[in-house]
């Protein structure tokens, strides 16, 4: 996946928590990390993140980019 976003309608409702925890999963079949930026202008997405056990590798003022891997906790 290169990226993902949610018209209005489909935001708050699970889709997103549910896609990403399918990139997980595939991924932790095959012991591959994940890596995503997130913009400093999306706090909730950056929320998100962080709740499905990805982890802050850098940071600048306009994005941080996030990783996880295989093995961490993911709520899945």
């Amino acid at each position: 996946m290169l990226y993902l976003a949610l018209i209005p309608a489909a935001r708050g409702k699970g889709y997103g928590r549910n896609l990403l925890q399918g990139v997980q999963q595939a991924a932790e079949q095959i012991r591959c990390p994940v890596a995503t930026v997130v913009w400093a202008n999306n706090p909730h997405a950056r929320q998100q993140y962080l709740a499905l056990g990805f982890q802050v590798e850098e940071q600048d003022v306009a994005a941080a980019r996030l990783i996880w891997y295989p093995g961490q906790t993911a709520a899945f």
